[in-house]
Formats: C-alpha cells, sequence, structure tokens
C-alpha cells in the first residue's frame, strides 16, 4: 500500500473511533457507530446480540426492520474475531435467512456478539478483522457505560471507571495509529537500505570477479603453455592437476556469479526457437561420460507428441536446470540409473522430471535442500563435492520461467525432481541458422597490436599466444601510458585493452582515444567483469569488443581477425602435393552443449585423455580373455565417450563391438575390432597433444 493508502486507511479508523460513546443512550450510542461502521466499510446489515441463558437476543439492528429476533445457535466457540462463511458454517447462514456473502463476528465485553453482514464479499479478511478489532471492544464498553448510565446515573464511581477504560483504549487506538505511521517510514528507510545493501553487492562480486579471474587468466594460459614443454609423466600428471582445479575453481565463481544476477533481477531469458528432442539429447550426451564412469544407465523418455516440437524459449537457462539436475543425480547415485522425462500436461505448459536411484535426501533435509550453499550433510560435501549451489539456481531459474522446482525422495531409494513451466509452440522456421564454420588457420600474421595490462603473468601469456601467431606486440601498463604512445603512433591494427588498471582504467582511456584522439582503431575489452550489464557498458563507452577472462587464445585470436577483416584471408597452400592428417575428432558437439565456454569443453577433453586409455588397456585384457560379458560392458562405457569427443571412424565399430560381445555372435570378428579401436585412440591421442 502506497502512502496515500496508509493516510487514508488512518483517518477511516480515527473516523470510526470518534463515532462511538458520544452519548450515554444505548440506542443513540448504536445509532451512530453502526451507521458509521455502515457507510465506511460498505456494509448491508449489522445486528447486537446480547447473550442471554440459552440464546443471544436481538438488541439493536441496521436496518431495524430486520424480522431476526434471536439466534439459537450455539456462538460460544467464537471467542475472537472470526469470518464466517456458508460452506463452513450453512447452519449460521440459515438462522439469518441468508444465501451468500460473508459474515464477521466480533465477541462484546459485556457478553453480547456484534455481527457485520456484506452481500459482496465471499471473506472478512484477517486484516480488517484485526483492524476492528480494537473499535469492536471500544463499543462493547461504551455499551456497557450506556447500560450502567440508564440503569443508575448515581453510580458515578463506576462510570468514572469505564470512562477511564474507554479513554485508555482510545489511546491505544491512537498509539496504534502512530505506530503505524512511523511503520511506513521505518519500511521506506529499510527498503532503501536493501536497495543499497544490493548495489554493495553487486559491486563486490565484480571486483571479486575481476581479482580471482586475472590470476586464473594467468594460470590457465602458463599451464596451457607448459603442456607443449617437454615433461616428464609425473610432472605432466601435476600440471593436469594444476588446470583442473583452476578450471573448477572457475566453475564455482560462474555458479555465484549466476546466482547473483539471478538475485538481483538482471538476468533475462531468451526467445528463440530450439529443438526441445534435440536439446534433451545434447544434455544427455554431456553427462554420458560422466555416468559410463560409475556403469549408470542414463536415457531420456520423450512422448510422441512432443518428438517434433520446437518450443520457443531459452534453451540455455533450460538445458541448465535439466543439467544440473541430471549432474547431480549422476553424483549421488552409485548404481542403477538417471533418467529425464518430459509430458504435456496442458496444451501450454510441459512437465520435466529427473529420477535417480541414487542415496536419497533424508526427509528432514528437504525442506533446505534449495537453500544456497546447503547440502543434506556436511559430510556429503566432503564425499561428493560441490558448493551446493546448483539446486539454488535451478530452482530460481524455474521460477524465472514461471514455475516451480518440486523434489521427492526417500533415503536410500532415490530422488525425483520435477517442474513445469509454460511454453509456445513454435515452427522449423523459428529454429536459428546454424553459423557454424569450419575453423581454418587464420592469418594474422603481421598485425601491430597494442597489449594494455597491468598484470605481468597475463602480459607473458597473452604476449606468448600472439607472438606465436605471428602479430607484432607492444606492451603498455595502464590507460595513461597507452595513451601517450598513440599520440605518437597510429598504425596500430587492434588495441587489447585491460579494465581495471592502476593510473587509468581501460573505460576511462577508450573515451580519451574516442573522443580526444579521434582514433578508430578497434579496442577489444579483456575483462574479468562477468556480471550482466557490465559487457554493455563496454561497448558502450566506445570499445568493439570484450573477451572474458580467462580467456581462450583461439577466440582472442578469432575476434582480431573479424575486427581486422583477417578471418577468410587463409593463405594458399604451397604448389606441392601436402596431405593433411585426418582430424579424428570434433568438438562441435562440445562447443554446442556446453555453448562455447572453454573451461568446461577443456575439462571434458582433460576427462577423456585420462579416463579413455584406462578402459582401453582393459578392453584389451578383456580380449585376451575372452571375457564376451566384460568386453560388451567395456565397449558400452566407452561408447558414449568417443561419440560426445566426436570421433567418427569409431561410431560403427564400437557398437558392432557391444552388440556381438554381449550376444556372443561373430565373436571371431571381436580381436580384429579391439585392434582398429586401439590404433584408431593411439592416433587421436597424438592429435589431442598437439592441441
Amino acid at each position: 500500500m502506497d502512502g496515500s493508502g496508509v493516510v487514508t486507511e488512518i483517518f477511516m479508523l480515527y473516523e470510526l473511533s470518534m463515532a462511538i460513546g458520544n452519548s450515554l443512550v444505548f440506542e443513540e450510542n448504536c445509532h451512530d457507530f453502526l451507521n458509521a461502521l455502515m457507510a465506511k466499510k460498505e456494509l448491508d446489515n449489522t445486528w447486537l446480540f446480547e447473550k442471554k441463558a440459552k440464546h443471544f437476543q436481538l438488541s439493536y439492528s441496521i436496518p431495524q426492520d430486520h424480522k431476526l429476533i434471536d439466534l439459537g445457535f450455539n456462538f460460544d466457540n467464537f471467542i475472537s474475531p472470526a469470518s464466517i462463511d456458508r460452506g463452513k458454517y450453512p447452519d449460521v447462514f440459515d438462522q439469518f435467512g441468508l444465501q451468500g456473502g460473508a459474515l464477521a463476528m466480533f465477541p462484546l465485553s459485556h457478553s453480547g456478539l456484534l455481527v457485520l453482514y456484506s452481500k459482496k464479499r465471499e471473506v472478512f479478511s484477517t486484516k480488517e478483522l484485526n483492524q476492528l478489532a480494537p473499535l469492536a471492544k471500544k463499543f462493547g464498553i461504551s455499551l456497557e457505560g450506556s447500560k450502567v448510565h440508564e440503569a443508575s446515573v448515581s453510580q458515578k464511581d463506576e462510570l468514572d471507571r469505564l470512562y477511564g477504560e474507554l479513554s485508555e483504549t482510545n489511546n491505544q487506538l491512537m498509539t496504534e495509529i502512530l505506530i503505524r505511521k512511523d511503520s511506513e517510514e521505518s519500511l521506506k528507510l529499510a527498503k532503501q537500505k536493501a536497495e543499497d545493501s544490493l548495489e554493495f553487492k553487486q559491486r563486490f562480486l565484480a571486483n571479486m570477479s575481476h581479482e580471482i579471474r586475472t590470476p586464473m587468466n594467468g594460470i590457465l594460459g602458463m599451464s596451457k603453455l607448459l603442456q607443449s614443454a617437454d615433461l616428464d609423466k609425473k610432472n605432466k600428471i601435476r600440471l593436469g592437476s594444476i588446470r583442473s582445479s583452476a578450471k573448477n575453481l572457475l566453475v564455482i565463481i560462474n555458479d555465484i556469479l549466476d546466482l547473483s544476477k539471478i538475485e538481483s533481477g538482471k538476468l533475462e531469458l531468451e526467445e528463440i526457437g530450439f529443438d526441445l528432442k534435440k536439446m534433451l539429447g545434447e544434455i544427455i550426451s554431456s553427462v554420458e561420460y560422466l555416468a559410463a564412469e560409475k556403469d549408470l544407465v542414463i536415457d531420456v523418455e520423450v512422448p510422441p507428441e512432443l518428438e517434433d516440437l520446437v518450443m520457443i524459449g531459452d534453451p540455455v537457462r533450460l538445458g541448465q536446470i535439466l543439467t544440473n539436475l541430471v549432474s547431480n543425480g549422476i553424483k549421488f547415485t552409485q548404481e542403477g540409473k538417471v533418467s529425464i522425462s518430459c509430458k504435456l500436461i496442458d496444451p501450454q505448459r510441459i512437465e520435466f522430471a529427473v529420477s535417480d536411484t541414487g542415496i536419497g535426501i533424508p526427509e528432514e533435509k528437504l525442506k533446505t535442500i534449495f537453500n544456497s550453499f546447503s547440502q543434506a550433510d556436511s559430510s556429503t560435501t566432503r564425499k561428493f563435492g560441490g558448493t551446493g549451489l546448483g539446486l539454488t539456481i535451478s530452482k530460481q531459474l524455474v521460477e524465472l520461467h514461471k514455475g516451480k522446482l518440486h523434489v521427492n525422495s526417500i533415503e536410500g531409494i532415490g530422488t525425483r525432481f520435477h517442474f513445469s513451466i509454460p511454453f509456445r509452440r513454435g515452427s522449423m522456421e523459428d529454429l536459428p541458422v546454424s553459423k557454424h564454420t569450419t575453423p581454418g588457420k587464420l592469418d594474422v600474421k603481421g598485425l601491430n597490436i597494442l597489449l594494455v595490462e597491468d598484470n605481468k603473468i597475463n602480459q607473458v601469456y597473452a604476449m606468448s599466444v600472439l607472438e606465436e601467431e605471428g602479430m607484432d606486440l607492444v606492451l603498455a601498463e595502464n590507460g595513461l601510458e597507452a595513451i601517450e604512445l598513440l599520440r605518437d603512433r597510429h598504425d596500430f591494427d587492434v588495441i587489447l585493452m585491460d579494465i581495471q588498471m592502476p593510473i587509468m582504467g581501460g573505460e576511462e582511456a577508450t573515451q580519451v582515444i574516442r573522443t580526444e584522439l579521434k582514433l578508430s582503431i578497434p579496442i577489444i575489452a579483456l575483462t574479468a567483469n562477468a556480471l550482466n550489464g557490465e559487457m554493455e557498458k563496454y561497448l558502450d563507452c566506445g570499445m568493439d569488443a570484450y573477451v572474458s577472462k580467462p580467456f581462450d587464445d583461439t577466440e582472442l585470436v578469432s575476434v582480431i581477425a573479424r575486427l581486422t577483416d583477417r578471418q577468410h584471408k587463409a593463405k594458399p597452400a604451397a604448389k606441392q602435393d601436402v596431405v593433411e592428417e585426418e582430424r579424428l575428432y570434433s568438438l562441435s558437439k562440445l562447443e554446442r552443449i556446453f555453448k562455447g565456454k572453454q573451461p568446461l569443453i577443456d575439462n571434458m577433453i582433460d576427462k577423456f585423455v585420462e579416463q579413455v586409455p584406462k578402459d582401453m588397456n582393459l578392453l584389451l585384457e578383456a580380449s585376451r580373455d575372452k571375457d564376451y560379458a566384460r568386453i560388451g560392458s567395456i565397449a558400452h562405457k566407452m561408447k558414449s565417450s568417443l561419440d560426445v569427443m566426436g570421433v567418427e571412424k569409431t561410431y560403427h565399430t564400437i557398437r558392432s563391438l557391444e552388440k556381438h560381445a554381449q550376444s556372443k555372435t561373430n565373436v571371431e570378428e571381436i580381436p580384429g575390432w579391439v585392434k582398429e579401436i586401439e590404433t584408431t585412440l593411439t592416433q587421436l591421442f597424438e592429435q589431442l597433444k598437439r592441441v
């Protein structure tokens, strides 16, 4: 309620209060207050009853020609103000001769009963009952005073007592009115403090993002450069651990920032067409590898009526919800299966469900499972890992889709998460046109780059990456130093601009370059600020593009090529017979699944390189032992891993191996299939080492 509404309500209560006790005559007292109450609250009838031995006798009513004499119904249960509806108390409405509407009953201090009736209402709200209760109490006291006065005007002491009580009640009512006014001011102040706190939180997260992502860029960048060094096996393992830990930390940072965007209302859903079945298939593909590691079955159930459905919505955020839930299921399931299902619950609403046969959630923890940083108990974090943010983010994303996330779980049996969301049907024309092109060697050699960066490690990494591509770099350690360079030199093809730097930051430097120096050299923001709204701010100040830290070298080179029109200028091959090695893998599926998020893609590649050689050794051993059941099981596990990595060459071989090993048919072909897979994987791992 706004300020004007509160003032109106206060004055209404004041006027009703002033209509009580203006006369010591019983009927005049009733007339004044009940008529005022009828007018202010838009009532149709009011009745005043006095309790007798076995019934309530009518003392006064408006309108006065009402035929009601007394009530035989037992109203002793109504010891506090109550709203009465016909559905629950049909006998009450019958005694009043009413068919509908709402009654409100207020017990009075002199063992009386005040009854209000409105045809238009279905119920009197709790707020109205609480507002009118002090007035009813005051009215009851005034009626008692009237009766005492009419019985004996000589009983002055009793009247003084009653008027004292009345005055005290009136003062309490006025005090309550003043408290309400103070509460309104307090609410305004609290609202302002909450908004200031949210703004502070946003600034803190932006700074935290920058301070963590900046060194993270150096860690991931330098460790990637070290991958090409000649390291022994022990140091390669140590290097892999460094990269894996850094990527895990980056995922946690992204989760925290996602949660902040949702809570601040800065995350908006897209409205684009997408193929529902294809999206679900990509989710399965992205987690099949994790499921295969634990020999879990993972499947998706799409009913025939949704097979070819094109939905209009946000496939990234919907996919994020389902991926979080499925990954959660895999994490907490040791045997059995995890499944996604969907179904129409009405023509414009779909229900999604993710079920598992995992450890389940204790009943007492179900109410807190969606709280931030919450898991079933502290040992869960130690045993299974995770921050406890996944379910919180999923719940809030579902609510952003105008749905509600529910959970049913039996400890030791499994868990089922489900939610329903509204959707709009689309058509094939609503599906976005794929912009995917086969990447080639971009010709960026010879470009002059001005790198404006204060972090020493990031300087080394950026210079190593770009100089390896044949670009010429000049370094400036802050925005002011870059401006001084640009006053005398205008031959730079691109400026790579960090945002937060000492002396002068990237935004201020860009504004000087655009407005004072009048230079149109493309400027790329190298930013560790990943909050929603920050990127748009950089573009608004005059920058042409941005690359988030920790940046992927391929992405950075691609953006430079695009801004300098070098993306389709690959140099022609030499005029000699050169046989280009066939690439045995494709990252296109991982890029679609993770929406181009390089840390997640790299993490999947690292897990593939770590696990699949172990599986291959087990497969060779089972083949030598002619253990066909084991061969089929290992082939099933490897199948999903190879599919996710886009290894087309083994597509039919691994499936033939699985099928015939399980059925023990064509077993003479099995050693050849195993050898073929081994040869392909040997070549594949050599290629992945060079990525």
